[in-house]
């Protein structure tokens, strides 16, 4: 596993057992800038971890690139996603995977970062080829890695309240990047 994804995780763990009631709150004090106020927390998160310059929004044949680390001067694209079930569906996802994908070409990289945001109170669920930890899919010569972070705080234990899932195919989000490879 590389530095890079070992700090996600990381991220993912930290932010779930000691940040979530804030950083959800947070987001849903204003919806409209939620999405950067998560951008904001990971990039100091990395930032406080090591990675020098963890850029927000720098430009690209593509567009603008949510965060651009950089470690020993090798850009890391990364795209933030927030998904609420509601607004920002699985096509929101799809979305950021095709973005990912984009960055990575963009950048001459072999892999992106995707970061979800997960608001809302159902487990998403990828169904990806690959069953290697972390999450990933291979797409060409890139590799986009998928992690999830889950900010919807529960109120019941998990032996009392249902389990409501999203199952997000791998085919699905590949539909989304068929005319990227171009």
């Amino acid at each position: 596993m590389d530095n890079f994804e070992y700090l996600i995780i990381r991220f993912k763990a930290k932010t779930e057992w000691f940040d979530k009631t804030k950083l959800f709150d947070a987001f849903r004090s204003d919806t409209k800038v939620g999405e950067s106020t998560l951008d904001s927390a990971l990039r100091e998160y990395l930032f406080e971890q090591g990675i020098n310059f963890p850029f927000s929004k720098p430009s690209s044949p593509s567009g603008e690139v949510d965060v651009l680390s950089l470690i020993e001067s090798k850009p890391i694209p990364l795209e933030i996603k927030v998904y609420d079930g509601e607004g920002r569906t699985q096509d929101h996802i799809r979305q950021g995977f095709r973005q990912a994908f984009c960055y990575a070409r963009d950048y001459g990289e072999p892999s992106a970062y995707l970061v979800v945001f997960n608001v809302s109170q159902k487990e998403i669920i990828f169904n990806l080829n690959q069953k290697e930890l972390p999450q990933r899919i291979y797409l060409g010569d890139k590799t986009i890695f998928i992690f999830v972070v889950n900010l919807f705080p529960q109120e019941e234990t998990a032996s009392k309240r249902d389990m409501i899932t999203v199952k997000i195919e791998e085919s699905y989000l590949l539909e989304a990047s068929a005319n990227s490879n171009q």
